[in-house]
């Protein structure tokens, strides 16, 4: 055991080194940060995990991650990864006169990742503790088949009801183009797109007309959000939105997010006004976990689709794990 710690040290000072040779001002908080990493390694190891028995020397891959190669083991489902990630807190955005040049080179930093995909590997450490009964309930477990896959257990005991809303409640469309026969394609290739932005402004002014209540607009990203609340600034087309309802945004700074939500509830339950709008982003703290109930959200718009960036390390490293467990799957059926 002695010795293979010996050896599975040795890729930790290997990392060590190619975080210190970034940059002598950035080295020190990664340090600190890969040393917490290596004393939960550590103690995992002296108190016998099954995450680092039988290790093997890890392998790399040509996307440039690192993953360990254990069979049958909790450590299948661990990468590290070492990346640069871009620091938007120091960009800085270059004008000519009125006119946008775009944003300055930001500085990027160092970044850690060390990163588990399955779930199950937590929920087995509660199941060591053999408690008498687990209880699990969410709006969105189903299917559970496959939440039952993820969380590496099955559950005897099992039930799904249906949605409190039925189907005649309820109203989907799209909207691909606006009433001036403007296309409505949310692409990175059209993030400067002006013309596309005023068109989205005016159809959520007009639906807002119809809608009671509140109303939630949700954007692939934060910058998305606030291209276009800034353009509707410039263009006028944000007064089109306040004649109809009061427009908020999701701040990106927590001390913020309760004024917010209590702007916006007020602006529905309590002013003597047709509603409010409140702008969000997709994955992002207003769109996951709180409840809109009735007046709170009449309406909700997605503008395009939220995919993930398929550059994003834990997209790519999260492909390659599923990869490798369906072809693990099929060599055990095989």
């Amino acid at each position: 055991m002695r010795s293979e710690w010996i050896t599975i040290s040795s890729y930790f000072d290997a990392a060590l080194l190619d975080i210190a040779e970034i940059s002598m001002d950035q080295a020190k908080t990664q340090l600190e940060n890969w040393f917490d990493v290596l004393k939960k390694v550590m103690h995992m190891w002296e108190n016998g995990s099954d995450l680092l028995k039988q290790s093997k020397k890890p392998s790399a891959s040509k996307a440039g991650f690192f993953s360990a190669d254990i069979a049958h083991s909790d450590a299948d489902d661990f990468y590290v990864f070492i990346y640069d990630e871009e620091d938007r807190s120091t960009q800085t955005q270059l004008k000519k006169g009125k006119k946008n040049l775009g944003y300055s080179k930001s500085n990027f930093e160092r970044v850690l990742g060390f990163w588990c995909f399955s779930p199950g590997v937590g929920f087995k450490q509660i199941m060591k503790l053999k408690p008498r009964s687990i209880i699990l309930t969410s709006g969105t477990l189903s299917p559970l088949n496959s939440f039952e896959a993820e969380m590496q257990v099955e559950f005897k005991q099992k039930l799904e009801n249906p949605h409190v809303i039925s189907a005649d409640q309820v109203l989907i469309q799209v909207i691909s183009k606006s009433e001036n026969n403007v296309n409505f394609n949310f692409t990175f290739q059209n993030k400067d797109n002006f013309e596309m932005m005023d068109e989205l402004g005016c159809t959520i002014a007009k639906v807002a007309q119809r809608i009671p209540g509140g109303m939630l607009v949700f954007y692939p990203s934060y910058r998305m959000m606030d291209t276009c609340y800034e353009r509707w600034e410039k263009s006028g087309v944000i007064n089109k939105i306040m004649q109809q309802k009061r427009l908020y945004r999701e701040p990106k700074r927590a001390a913020e997010y309760q004024l917010i939500m209590d702007r916006y509830y007020s602006s529905i339950f309590e002013d003597d006004k047709p509603g409010a709008i409140l702008m969000g982003v997709c994955r992002g703290r207003i769109s996951e976990g709180l409840d809109f109930s009735d007046d709170s959200a009449r309406c909700v718009i997605i503008v395009g689709i939220p995919y993930p960036q398929m550059t994003d390390p834990k997209v790519v490293l999260k492909k390659e794990y599923l990869d490798a467990k369906n072809q693990m799957m099929r060599n055990a059926t095989s």
